[in-house]
Protein backbone atom coordinates (compact mmCIF):
# COMPACT_ATOMS: atom_id res chain seq x y z
CA UNK A 1 0.00 0.00 0.00
CA UNK A 2 2.82 2.38 0.90
CA UNK A 3 4.60 1.53 -2.36
CA UNK A 4 1.38 2.11 -4.32
CA UNK A 5 0.92 5.49 -2.63
CA UNK A 6 4.50 6.47 -3.38
CA UNK A 7 4.13 5.39 -7.01
CA UNK A 8 0.85 7.27 -7.34
CA UNK A 9 2.36 10.35 -5.75
CA UNK A 10 5.37 10.20 -8.09
CA UNK A 11 3.10 9.75 -11.11
CA UNK A 12 0.98 12.71 -10.02
CA UNK A 13 4.04 14.90 -9.54
CA UNK A 14 5.37 13.89 -12.97
CA UNK A 15 1.98 14.58 -14.56
CA UNK A 16 1.81 18.02 -12.99
CA UNK A 17 5.39 18.73 -14.11
CA UNK A 18 4.49 17.76 -17.69
CA UNK A 19 1.38 19.94 -17.55
CA UNK A 20 3.40 22.90 -16.30
CA UNK A 21 6.00 22.37 -19.01
CA UNK A 22 3.24 22.17 -21.61
CA UNK A 23 1.71 25.40 -20.32
CA UNK A 24 5.14 27.07 -20.38
CA UNK A 25 5.66 25.88 -23.96
CA UNK A 26 2.30 27.32 -25.04
CA UNK A 27 3.00 30.62 -23.28
CA UNK A 28 6.40 30.85 -25.00
CA UNK A 29 4.69 30.35 -28.36
CA UNK A 30 2.12 33.00 -27.46
CA UNK A 31 4.84 35.50 -26.57
CA UNK A 32 6.48 35.02 -29.97
CA UNK A 33 3.35 35.06 -32.09
CA UNK A 34 0.73 37.14 -30.32
CA UNK A 35 0.49 40.46 -32.20
CA UNK A 36 -2.89 41.83 -31.30
CA UNK A 37 -5.58 41.80 -28.65
CA UNK A 38 -9.03 43.07 -29.50
CA UNK A 39 -12.19 43.37 -27.43
CA UNK A 40 -15.33 42.43 -29.32
CA UNK A 41 -18.77 43.07 -27.90
CA UNK A 42 -21.31 40.59 -29.23
CA UNK A 43 -24.46 42.13 -30.60
CA UNK A 44 -27.64 41.11 -28.80
CA UNK A 45 -31.20 40.81 -30.00
CA UNK A 46 -31.89 44.47 -29.30
CA UNK A 47 -28.94 45.36 -31.61
CA UNK A 48 -26.65 46.55 -28.82
CA UNK A 49 -23.17 45.26 -27.99
CA UNK A 50 -23.57 44.54 -24.31
CA UNK A 51 -24.48 40.85 -24.23
CA UNK A 52 -21.09 39.15 -24.13
CA UNK A 53 -17.45 40.23 -24.09
CA UNK A 54 -15.18 38.33 -26.47
CA UNK A 55 -11.39 38.72 -26.39
CA UNK A 56 -9.84 38.22 -29.83
CA UNK A 57 -6.17 37.26 -30.01
CA UNK A 58 -4.43 37.69 -33.39
CA UNK A 59 -1.39 35.60 -34.26
CA UNK A 60 1.32 35.68 -36.91
CA UNK A 61 0.99 32.02 -37.84
CA UNK A 62 -1.54 29.20 -37.45
CA UNK A 63 -1.65 27.90 -33.90
CA UNK A 64 -0.20 24.41 -33.29
CA UNK A 65 -2.35 24.24 -30.16
CA UNK A 66 -6.06 23.73 -29.76
CA UNK A 67 -8.39 26.47 -28.61
CA UNK A 68 -8.87 24.62 -25.30
CA UNK A 69 -5.10 24.46 -24.74
CA UNK A 70 -4.65 28.16 -25.48
CA UNK A 71 -7.53 29.08 -23.19
CA UNK A 72 -6.15 26.90 -20.38
CA UNK A 73 -2.67 28.42 -20.70
CA UNK A 74 -3.96 31.99 -20.78
CA UNK A 75 -6.33 31.36 -17.87
CA UNK A 76 -3.50 29.84 -15.83
CA UNK A 77 -1.19 32.78 -16.57
CA UNK A 78 -3.88 35.46 -16.34
CA UNK A 79 -6.55 34.44 -13.79
CA UNK A 80 -8.71 37.43 -14.76
CA UNK A 81 -9.32 35.74 -18.14
CA UNK A 82 -10.77 32.61 -16.56
CA UNK A 83 -14.31 32.09 -17.78
CA UNK A 84 -14.11 34.73 -20.54
CA UNK A 85 -14.61 33.38 -24.07
CA UNK A 86 -12.14 34.33 -26.78
CA UNK A 87 -11.33 33.52 -30.35
CA UNK A 88 -8.20 32.86 -32.40
CA UNK A 89 -7.67 34.65 -35.72
CA UNK A 90 -4.59 34.30 -37.92
CA UNK A 91 -3.44 37.61 -39.42
CA UNK A 92 -0.36 36.64 -41.41
CA UNK A 93 2.20 33.84 -41.84
CA UNK A 94 5.96 33.83 -41.46
CA UNK A 95 8.27 32.10 -43.93
CA UNK A 96 11.89 30.95 -43.58
CA UNK A 97 14.67 32.40 -45.69
CA UNK A 98 17.87 30.64 -46.75
CA UNK A 99 19.53 31.32 -43.39
CA UNK A 100 16.66 29.55 -41.62
CA UNK A 101 15.71 32.67 -39.72
CA UNK A 102 12.15 33.88 -39.78
CA UNK A 103 11.36 36.65 -42.22
CA UNK A 104 7.82 37.99 -42.49
CA UNK A 105 5.93 38.22 -45.74
CA UNK A 106 3.89 41.39 -45.83
CA UNK A 107 0.19 40.84 -46.27
CA UNK A 108 -2.52 43.48 -46.26
CA UNK A 109 -3.50 42.32 -42.79
CA UNK A 110 -0.28 42.76 -40.82
CA UNK A 111 0.45 45.05 -37.92
CA UNK A 112 2.77 47.99 -38.56
CA UNK A 113 4.05 50.87 -36.46
CA UNK A 114 6.36 53.87 -36.72
CA UNK A 115 8.46 55.27 -33.83
CA UNK A 116 7.96 58.75 -32.45
CA UNK A 117 9.33 60.61 -29.44
CA UNK A 118 7.25 62.09 -26.66
CA UNK A 119 8.33 63.25 -23.19
CA UNK A 120 11.83 61.90 -23.83
CA UNK A 121 10.63 58.36 -24.61
CA UNK A 122 10.20 56.38 -27.82
CA UNK A 123 6.68 55.19 -28.59
CA UNK A 124 5.18 53.42 -31.60
CA UNK A 125 2.01 53.89 -33.54
CA UNK A 126 -0.07 50.75 -34.07
CA UNK A 127 -2.12 50.02 -37.17
CA UNK A 128 -2.49 47.90 -40.28
CA UNK A 129 -0.66 47.74 -43.60
CA UNK A 130 -3.72 48.35 -45.77
CA UNK A 131 -2.61 48.01 -49.38
CA UNK A 132 0.41 47.71 -51.62
CA UNK A 133 0.57 50.18 -54.47
CA UNK A 134 2.97 51.78 -56.91
CA UNK A 135 3.09 54.89 -59.07
CA UNK A 136 2.15 54.27 -62.68
CA UNK A 137 5.43 55.78 -63.88
CA UNK A 138 7.59 53.90 -61.33
CA UNK A 139 6.14 50.36 -61.13
CA UNK A 140 9.22 48.91 -59.42
CA UNK A 141 8.95 51.18 -56.37
CA UNK A 142 6.40 49.53 -54.13
CA UNK A 143 4.52 51.55 -51.55
CA UNK A 144 2.54 50.61 -48.47
CA UNK A 145 -0.68 52.45 -47.76
CA UNK A 146 -2.06 53.09 -44.30
CA UNK A 147 -3.36 56.10 -42.36
CA UNK A 148 -1.75 59.43 -41.53
CA UNK A 149 -2.14 58.68 -37.81
CA UNK A 150 -0.21 55.40 -38.30
CA UNK A 151 2.64 56.47 -40.60
CA UNK A 152 2.97 60.21 -39.90
CA UNK A 153 1.04 61.22 -36.80
CA UNK A 154 0.66 64.40 -38.84
CA UNK A 155 4.43 64.89 -38.87
CA UNK A 156 5.29 63.75 -35.35
CA UNK A 157 7.02 60.60 -36.63
CA UNK A 158 9.01 62.65 -39.15
CA UNK A 159 11.18 64.39 -36.56
CA UNK A 160 13.72 61.67 -37.37
CA UNK A 161 14.64 61.49 -41.08
CA UNK A 162 13.02 58.57 -42.92
CA UNK A 163 11.62 56.80 -39.84
CA UNK A 164 11.39 53.00 -40.21
CA UNK A 165 8.10 51.18 -40.57
CA UNK A 166 8.23 48.26 -38.14
CA UNK A 167 6.30 45.02 -38.59
CA UNK A 168 4.69 44.03 -36.32
CA UNK A 169 4.25 47.23 -34.34
CA UNK A 170 6.21 47.02 -31.06
CA UNK A 171 3.38 48.90 -29.34
CA UNK A 172 1.99 46.69 -26.60
CA UNK A 173 3.20 43.39 -28.09
CA UNK A 174 4.84 41.14 -25.53
CA UNK A 175 7.81 39.21 -26.89
CA UNK A 176 7.53 40.67 -30.38
CA UNK A 177 10.59 40.68 -32.63
CA UNK A 178 9.74 43.51 -35.05
CA UNK A 179 11.64 44.05 -38.26
CA UNK A 180 11.96 47.17 -40.39
CA UNK A 181 10.06 46.54 -43.61
CA UNK A 182 10.51 50.00 -45.09
CA UNK A 183 10.53 53.69 -44.24
CA UNK A 184 8.48 56.87 -44.50
CA UNK A 185 10.21 58.95 -47.17
CA UNK A 186 7.51 61.36 -48.32
CA UNK A 187 4.66 63.39 -46.85
CA UNK A 188 2.47 64.56 -49.76
CA UNK A 189 0.30 67.61 -49.09
CA UNK A 190 -2.87 65.58 -49.68
CA UNK A 191 -1.85 63.37 -46.74
CA UNK A 192 -1.43 66.25 -44.29
CA UNK A 193 -4.28 66.71 -41.84
CA UNK A 194 -5.74 70.13 -41.06
CA UNK A 195 -7.08 70.53 -37.52
CA UNK A 196 -10.71 71.53 -37.03
CA UNK A 197 -12.44 73.54 -38.37
CA UNK A 198 -10.45 72.67 -41.51
CA UNK A 199 -11.82 69.97 -43.84
CA UNK A 200 -9.88 66.83 -44.83
CA UNK A 201 -10.52 64.45 -47.76
CA UNK A 202 -9.20 61.44 -45.85
CA UNK A 203 -6.72 59.94 -43.41
CA UNK A 204 -3.91 58.76 -45.71
CA UNK A 205 -0.30 57.65 -45.27
CA UNK A 206 2.33 56.33 -47.70
CA UNK A 207 5.52 54.42 -46.89
CA UNK A 208 8.22 52.76 -48.99
CA UNK A 209 8.71 48.98 -49.02
CA UNK A 210 12.45 48.29 -48.99
CA UNK A 211 12.45 44.89 -50.71
CA UNK A 212 9.43 44.15 -52.92
CA UNK A 213 10.75 40.64 -53.61
CA UNK A 214 9.89 39.69 -50.02
CA UNK A 215 6.32 40.89 -50.32
CA UNK A 216 3.25 38.78 -50.97
CA UNK A 217 0.23 40.63 -52.37
CA UNK A 218 -2.09 37.63 -52.21
CA UNK A 219 -5.35 38.23 -50.39
CA UNK A 220 -5.56 36.76 -46.87
CA UNK A 221 -7.94 33.79 -46.51
CA UNK A 222 -11.52 34.97 -46.56
CA UNK A 223 -10.77 38.27 -48.35
CA UNK A 224 -11.91 39.04 -51.91
CA UNK A 225 -9.01 39.14 -54.35
CA UNK A 226 -8.26 42.58 -55.78
CA UNK A 227 -9.25 42.63 -59.44
CA UNK A 228 -8.76 46.29 -60.37
CA UNK A 229 -5.68 48.50 -60.18
CA UNK A 230 -7.81 51.59 -59.48
CA UNK A 231 -10.17 52.07 -56.52
CA UNK A 232 -13.95 52.20 -56.87
CA UNK A 233 -15.51 55.64 -56.91
CA UNK A 234 -17.44 55.97 -53.62
CA UNK A 235 -20.51 57.21 -55.54
CA UNK A 236 -20.86 53.65 -56.89
CA UNK A 237 -20.41 51.94 -53.53
CA UNK A 238 -23.82 52.38 -51.89
CA UNK A 239 -25.06 49.15 -50.26
CA UNK A 240 -22.06 47.20 -51.59
CA UNK A 241 -20.99 44.15 -49.54
CA UNK A 242 -17.38 44.62 -48.41
CA UNK A 243 -14.63 43.01 -46.37
CA UNK A 244 -11.45 44.15 -44.68
CA UNK A 245 -8.41 42.42 -43.17
CA UNK A 246 -7.08 44.13 -40.04
CA UNK A 247 -4.17 43.45 -37.70
CA UNK A 248 -6.52 43.08 -34.72
CA UNK A 249 -9.80 41.61 -35.92
CA UNK A 250 -8.50 39.87 -39.07
CA UNK A 251 -11.12 39.40 -41.81
CA UNK A 252 -14.56 40.89 -41.19
CA UNK A 253 -17.46 41.67 -43.51
CA UNK A 254 -20.00 44.46 -43.74
CA UNK A 255 -22.14 46.64 -45.98
CA UNK A 256 -21.65 50.22 -47.18
CA UNK A 257 -24.34 52.25 -45.41
CA UNK A 258 -23.15 55.78 -46.27
CA UNK A 259 -21.06 57.30 -49.09
CA UNK A 260 -20.81 61.02 -48.26
CA UNK A 261 -20.49 61.16 -44.50
CA UNK A 262 -18.96 64.02 -42.53
CA UNK A 263 -17.04 62.90 -39.47
CA UNK A 264 -14.90 64.41 -36.70
CA UNK A 265 -12.03 62.37 -35.28
CA UNK A 266 -10.27 63.23 -32.02
CA UNK A 267 -6.69 61.94 -32.02
CA UNK A 268 -5.70 60.99 -28.45
CA UNK A 269 -1.97 61.26 -29.17
CA UNK A 270 -2.04 64.62 -30.94
CA UNK A 271 -4.88 65.86 -28.68
CA UNK A 272 -6.48 67.54 -31.68
CA UNK A 273 -9.72 67.05 -33.59
CA UNK A 274 -9.90 66.68 -37.37
CA UNK A 275 -12.96 67.08 -39.58
CA UNK A 276 -13.41 64.82 -42.61
CA UNK A 277 -15.84 65.24 -45.48
CA UNK A 278 -17.37 62.72 -47.89
CA UNK A 279 -16.25 59.62 -46.03
CA UNK A 280 -17.68 56.12 -46.46
CA UNK A 281 -19.49 54.42 -43.59
CA UNK A 282 -19.54 50.65 -43.11
CA UNK A 283 -21.92 48.64 -40.94
CA UNK A 284 -21.03 45.11 -39.87
CA UNK A 285 -23.25 42.38 -41.28
CA UNK A 286 -22.48 40.02 -38.39
CA UNK A 287 -22.79 40.11 -34.61
CA UNK A 288 -19.22 41.47 -34.41
CA UNK A 289 -18.00 45.04 -35.06
CA UNK A 290 -16.44 45.56 -38.49
CA UNK A 291 -13.19 46.93 -36.98
CA UNK A 292 -11.41 47.64 -33.72
CA UNK A 293 -8.30 49.38 -32.34
CA UNK A 294 -5.25 48.46 -34.44
CA UNK A 295 -7.26 47.99 -37.67
CA UNK A 296 -6.67 51.58 -38.85
CA UNK A 297 -5.25 51.48 -42.36
CA UNK A 298 -7.06 48.27 -43.37
CA UNK A 299 -8.08 48.19 -47.02
CA UNK A 300 -11.82 47.77 -47.56
CA UNK A 301 -12.54 45.65 -50.65
CA UNK A 302 -15.89 45.05 -52.33
CA UNK A 303 -17.17 41.52 -52.94
CA UNK A 304 -16.36 42.08 -56.64
CA UNK A 305 -12.68 42.77 -55.90
CA UNK A 306 -12.50 46.58 -56.05
CA UNK A 307 -10.54 48.52 -53.46
CA UNK A 308 -12.68 51.18 -51.84
CA UNK A 309 -10.85 52.91 -48.97
CA UNK A 310 -8.90 52.71 -45.71
CA UNK A 311 -10.39 52.17 -42.25
CA UNK A 312 -9.49 55.09 -39.98
CA UNK A 313 -12.06 55.28 -37.16
CA UNK A 314 -14.77 53.14 -35.64
CA UNK A 315 -17.40 52.84 -32.95
CA UNK A 316 -19.41 49.97 -31.53
CA UNK A 317 -21.90 50.45 -34.36
CA UNK A 318 -20.04 51.38 -37.56
CA UNK A 319 -16.67 52.09 -39.18
CA UNK A 320 -15.48 55.16 -41.07
CA UNK A 321 -13.44 54.66 -44.24
CA UNK A 322 -11.45 57.20 -46.27
CA UNK A 323 -12.13 56.64 -50.01
CA UNK A 324 -9.05 56.16 -52.19
CA UNK A 325 -10.24 57.09 -55.69
CA UNK A 326 -9.30 60.78 -55.52
CA UNK A 327 -5.96 60.05 -53.80
CA UNK A 328 -4.98 57.52 -56.47
CA UNK A 329 -5.90 59.95 -59.23
CA UNK A 330 -3.99 62.85 -57.66
CA UNK A 331 -0.80 60.85 -56.96
CA UNK A 332 -1.00 58.58 -60.07
CA UNK A 333 -1.15 55.44 -57.92
CA UNK A 334 -2.36 51.96 -58.74
CA UNK A 335 -2.78 48.80 -56.69
CA UNK A 336 -0.22 46.05 -57.09
CA UNK A 337 -2.24 42.98 -58.07
CA UNK A 338 -1.31 39.33 -57.48
CA UNK A 339 0.83 38.06 -60.35
CA UNK A 340 1.40 41.56 -61.77
CA UNK A 341 3.76 44.51 -61.27
CA UNK A 342 6.56 42.08 -60.40
CA UNK A 343 9.71 43.84 -59.14
CA UNK A 344 13.02 43.55 -60.92
CA UNK A 345 15.23 40.64 -59.83
CA UNK A 346 18.69 42.06 -60.57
Amino acid sequence: LVQNKEAASTAWINLRAREKERLSEILRWLALNWIGLGLDLRKGEDNNYLDEFVLTFSFLEPSPYSLDELQAALSAEYPDLSGISFEIRVTGPYVANVRKTRVPMLLRSLSIGVPFRRAGKTHYTSGTLGAIACRSAVPNRWLMLSCNHILYLNGLTLVAPQPPVMMPSPSGIAGANPLSMGAVREFPPVCRLIASPGQNPGDYGIGDIDDPKQVSVNAPPGMPRLQQTTPMDPSQAAKQPVAKAGATTAVTTGVVCGISQDFTMIDPTLKESFDFRNQVKIASDTQYPFSSFGDSGSLVVTAGGSGLGLVFADSAVDTMVSPLAALFSQLSLEFVLPGKNKPRTE
